[in-house]
């Protein structure tokens, strides 16, 4: 089980992949435009600070959250409060991939706001933390505690 957070265009091609290799794929987007690049029958619009509210009674293996932080989950405290969503939703030993950027906010790993739930771990053969080469984009490979 796979949660997919923020929805786009580029995002609508990576579902059928991951499901070919035997995933569900669900999609989250504050935004209700975005659900036509959310995944068909398995989409909910609302806010990513409630998704445990949301998808109460659910549990995903893996979180991926891109482009959401810096773009309406802002301030620190709105980052904390997805970040426990996000956990309380994801198995203990499940994955968080974390993209953000720079020049949006302050580094929520550095900053000590994913230290009670997660920790960082290398993911296929890359680092935990993959820095993309003359943007500003950031990928966190987290794992879930407890």
């Amino acid at each position: 089980q796979i949660l997919w957070v923020g929805c786009a265009q580029y995002t609508a091609g990576y579902y059928a992949p991951l499901e070919a290799e035997g995933a569900e794929v669900w999609t989250l987007d504050f935004d209700p435009a975005a659900a036509v690049w959310g995944r068909e029958t398995r989409h909910l619009t609302g806010d990513v600070c409630k998704v445990d509210q949301l998808f109460a009674g659910m549990m995903f293996d893996a979180v991926i959250c891109n482009g959401v932080l810096g773009y309406g989950v802002d301030s620190a405290e709105q980052q904390r409060a997805a970040l426990k969503a996000m956990a309380a939703v994801l198995s203990p030993g499940g994955r968080l991939l974390l993209g953000w950027n720079t020049d949006k906010l302050a580094d929520p790993v550095a900053a000590g706001l994913t230290a009670e739930l997660f920790a960082p771990s290398p993911f296929a053969g890359l680092p935990a933390r993959v820095d993309c080469e003359g943007v500003t984009h950031i990928y966190d490979s987290l794992i879930r505690l407890g």
